[in-house]
């Protein structure tokens, strides 16, 4: 069960990659002032690849079961407010 909670928690960083530099393309702006703040300092891609590894590897080294059911949670509905702005607009 974990594999499969694990492989949709990297399905979702690739959609919120896609969905974020789509929306910022659009004229859209980053509501995380950490990552707004990365962005400025590393670019956009960059920062969001980055992070994107470091919390995936994290995720992997604890291996926690609930954990990651919780974070697949929190990043379809981060996923899903990006596709909702996408749609709006």
């Amino acid at each position: 069960m974990i594999v499969a909670l694990l492989f949709l928690f990297i399905l979702l960083q690739i959609a919120d990659c896609l969905t974020t530099v789509y929306i910022l393309k659009q004229g859209g702006r980053e509501i995380n002032p950490f990552m707004n703040w990365l962005f400025g300092k590393v670019g956009i891609l960059a920062a969001l690849i980055g992070m994107k590894l470091i919390v995936t590897i994290a995720l992997v080294a604890v291996w926690n079961e609930w954990l990651t059911l919780g974070l697949d949670a929190a990043y379809l509905g981060v996923v899903g407010w990006n596709s909702y702005q996408i749609y709006k607009s």
